[in-house]
């Protein structure tokens, strides 16, 4: 009976391993494995082949070596999602000498720019079930784009366009371990404690809210407090954000709590140098590219961000 039972958990394990068939990608950098088959068998479209809209489940992003923080060092992080071509294992890429895979996943930039392929020809992906996975060096005070789209195809060749089938997956790592967003304008740009001068571009000054039509003109989510502290708090937990009065006469203080110089947000290793975390004043805004020229991000007095996007390739103007 003891032996008996060896043989077949060995059998097992020697299927499950059958299973797991990794597929060779283009470039190396995405990884994908086959691990079975699924027990539906769908009907052919048209003439085509078997070619259902794919499946993906939440990516899952995971930390290398574990207790590596993105926030003070550079870790491994690697997002996961296993996906589903539904009846892929009745169809039969042989039939073309394998020059064709009938599903196939294509990883590329937020911008578009091809990365890797997995179930090119050659190697073209035959099961119903895979595991796909792509790491990145990580950390959250670099800000190069880690936003990245997983594409999945099935017929993508079919002569018939209604048998092509596509699903984006999105992949964002700075997201998936926790970077820190940088914070919005808020109503709270420009209040100011009794004394304090008005922001010289919302307005505000002795607890105004800016005016209408502005970038902060949210003032439904704050409530501004009186006195000389000059904070406004907002009501969703972001924190204060003061102009203290007396903080002048010269470059007036500014304060905004989880802003400018925090762990993590666009130019904070620079700025914390000079003004610690949180702390603006009137003459220290500057341009910080994320992660080039194309996408920058102000850093305002207030101590807050204002997002850029450059479009087109020749001179002009930054539509925020």
């Amino acid at each position: 009976m003891k032996a008996w039972l060896i043989t077949l958990v060995g059998l097992v394990a020697q299927s499950l391993a059958a299973l797991a068939q990794p597929v060779t990608c283009g470039t190396g950098l995405l990884s994908y494995v086959e691990t079975g088959n699924g027990p539906n068998s769908p009907a052919l479209c048209s003439t085509w082949g078997v070619c259902r809209l794919p499946a993906a489940t939440p990516v899952v992003y995971t930390v290398s070596p574990p207790g590596c923080d993105p926030l003070a060092t550079t870790c491994t992080v690697t997002a996961t999602t296993n996906v589903t071509f539904e009846g892929n294992h009745h169809n039969n890429p042989s039939l073309v000498g394998f020059g064709y895979s009938f599903a196939l996943a294509n990883l590329s930039t937020s911008t578009g720019t091809f990365v890797d392929e997995c179930g090119s020809a050659g190697d073209p992906i035959v099961q119903d079930l895979g595991t796909a996975s792509f790491s990145r060096s990580v950390t959250c005070s670099n800000p190069v784009d880690q936003k990245f789209v997983l594409t999945l195809n099935m017929c993508p060749l079919a002569t018939a366009t209604a048998c092509r089938m596509s699903k984006t997956v999105a992949l964002d790592f700075r997201a998936g371990v926790g970077c820190p967003t940088p914070p919005p304008d808020t109503c709270s740009e420009g209040g100011g404690g009794s004394g304090a001068p008005p922001d010289p571009l919302f307005g505000g000054g002795a607890g105004k809210r800016p005016p209408a039509g502005s970038s902060a003109e949210t003032c439904k989510d704050c409530v501004q407090a009186s006195g000389p502290s000059g904070c406004g708090q907002g009501v969703f937990g972001r924190g204060p954000s003061c102009t203290p009065a007396n903080g002048g006469p010269g470059a007036h203080l500014r304060y905004h709590a989880k802003s400018v110089g925090s762990n993590g947000l666009p130019g904070a290793t620079a700025w914390k140098l000079r003004l610690g975390r949180n702390w603006s004043h009137d003459f220290a805004e500057r341009l910080v590219p994320d992660p080039d020229a194309s996408h920058v991000w102000l850093l305002t007095r207030n101590g807050t961000f204002k997002e850029f996007r450059k479009t087109g390739t020749g001179t002009g103007t930054y539509p925020q």
